[in-house]
């Protein structure tokens, strides 16, 4: 029954990233051939961030009271929907819907579904690893994937597959919504969610957050404004998800010994190819750059979902991630409408430039963090 569960929280997990990956990699570009203002299509990029935000303490709620499949259920619903309204959209205030939409399938979806990954499996931080693996995989095969098709045959087909991969999903987890995992668990409220460890894991993702959809809305308008097809992006994102498939994997394993250590390398990592970014921002050297940046973050990603969901109990743990997750979405919404703003009033090169303080920013937070582990 485990072996069965994880696979098919790992299959949904998939699929559902492969899908927002679809999107994700063509949605700036379609907006801005829509006709839309950079500062627009910042509005749309990160209203799904804000979405989420204000969601994940009512989803987390529901997934510790029903069970993490059910929510996950109802997030591959929502995600479905967003794909049929990006389909039809015509201008700022459908493209603006759906990305409502697709905010709430992302907050029924994405924290619950590392819940159920890890409650299904006896190695959590392996567990953990392996999602994240499969989220960079999505990264890896989304983007190029979706930039040949938008160059070949237009955006309608992205977000036909990603209408379809939402129904699969959906068919999943419909059949495992209402199982149990065999476990007593002890009810518990807010209070065994909320702690030091979880409010500074929460902020780390803040600056992880934001650092990334930065780089993902701006070098998509970046190269689609020097002329670049769709598949310029979907090249970039690729090597910025091969090289978190090893870093990720790396990190779940690592995370049950050494989880600050590796979140530290991560933040690291991140730091130096911001920098970089600035300067070589052009392909074929901005694709070695995506892969330092796609190296970084997913060292700190799956150590720090490890630390939230193993230091509270398990009736809290959905709870955990969603205030975790919540920290990600801030840092989501407000970096790119800052970036945005920085790359208008100067430019691109040096908005990548300004971005490397997120990563720095995460030093004093790790200390902080190794210091209140070392007094547990």
């Amino acid at each position: 029954m485990e072996n069965r569960k994880l696979a098919m929280n790992l299959t949904s997990v998939a699929l559902y990233f492969l899908s927002l990956w679809l999107v994700a990699s063509v949605l700036a570009r379609y907006a801005r051939d829509l006709g839309i203002g950079l500062t627009e299509i910042s509005v749309v990029w990160s209203a799904i961030s804000l979405v989420t935000l204000v969601m994940r303490p009512i989803t987390g709620y529901l997934a510790d009271r029903w069970s993490s499949n059910a929510t996950m259920f109802m997030g591959s619903v929502f995600s479905f929907l967003s794909s049929i309204i990006f389909l039809y959209a015509t201008n700022f205030t459908s493209l603006l819907l759906g990305r409502v939409v697709q905010g709430l399938g992302n907050s029924f979806f994405i924290a619950p579904s590392a819940v159920a990954v890890a409650s299904s499996a006896s190695s959590v931080g392996l567990a953990l690893g392996l999602r994240s693996m499969l989220i960079s995989l999505g990264g890896v095969l989304g983007p190029p994937v979706a930039g040949l098709l938008v160059d070949s045959f237009g955006y309608w087909v992205v977000f036909t597959l990603s209408a379809i991969s939402s129904l699969i999903i959906a068919a999943m987890n419909v059949n495992m919504r209402g199982e149990a995992s065999g476990r007593k668990v002890r009810r518990a409220g807010w209070g065994d969610a909320v702690g030091g460890v979880v409010l500074l894991t929460m902020l780390l993702a803040a600056l992880g957050g934001a650092a990334l959809m930065v780089i993902l809305e701006l070098i998509q308008v970046h190269y689609r404004d020097l002329g670049y097809g769709a598949s310029i992006f979907g090249y970039f994102s690729m090597f910025f998800g091969a090289a978190g498939l090893i870093s990720r994997y790396l990190s779940g394993r690592m995370a049950e010994s050494r989880p600050i250590a590796v979140i530290s390398l991560g933040y690291g990592i991140m730091l130096l190819s911001l920098v970089a970014l600035s300067i070589w921002y052009l392909p074929p050297l901005s694709y070695g750059i995506a892969a330092l940046f796609g190296l970084g973050l997913g060292f700190t990603v799956p150590a720090q979902q490890y630390m939230t969901i193993e230091l509270v109990p398990e009736g809290a743990r959905n709870r955990a991630m969603a205030l975790y997750s919540m920290g990600a979405d801030v840092g989501r919404f407000s970096g790119p409408i800052v970036m945005s703003f920085v790359a208008s009033l100067l430019d691109y090169s040096r908005a990548y430039l300004f971005t490397a303080l997120f990563p720095l920013a995460s030093a004093p937070m790790l200390i902080l963090l190794s210091r209140r582990m070392r007094d547990a």
